[in-house]
């Protein structure tokens, strides 16, 4: 995956410049090649915005903040995932006093062994496309855990 591209879906929230510094280093770590990159977007008093990214391959999850001050940003392995606990929503925002928008929400909250949690969030239009293209990156099949 070319994720200098990937990032450049997301400049209406965030300059490329801090996505790329964001994601250089987690990228440059991250042990295998990354397959998805998936917004975290959630909403804020004046619309929706990027709070984060998550990089997802074969093994692990990275997730990347983007409104922290500090880089920050940590790794799970896809395997640790026991759980996923999805909610669907719509959210209201007033614009102006006679004026309100609809949002669509998603979030997908998955749960790792040792009591971890990964919670990624989507505010926007295009809800089921967000839903399929984190199913694609997180199938069920691939990351359940299973105690041997």
């Amino acid at each position: 995956m070319n994720i200098s591209e990937a990032l450049k879906q997301f400049t209406k929230f965030i300059s490329y410049d801090s996505l790329t510094k964001a994601a250089s280093l987690p990228q440059s770590l991250f042990p295998e090649e990354i397959d998805y990159v998936i917004p975290n977007i959630v909403l804020g008093t004046d619309g929706p915005f990027l709070n984060s990214l998550f990089f997802v391959s074969e093994s692990y999850i990275c997730e990347v903040r983007l409104a922290e001050k500090n880089q920050e940003f940590d790794f799970a392995p896809m395997k640790s995932v026991y759980n996923y606990r999805v909610n669907l929503s719509t959210q209201l925002l007033k614009v102006t006093d006679e004026t309100d928008v609809s949002y669509d929400t998603a979030s997908v909250k998955f749960m790792h062994v040792g009591g971890l949690e990964t919670n990624i969030a989507y505010v926007g239009e295009e809800r089921e496309s967000w839903l399929k293209h984190v199913f694609d990156a997180l199938p069920l099949d691939k990351t359940m855990f299973c105690p041997e």
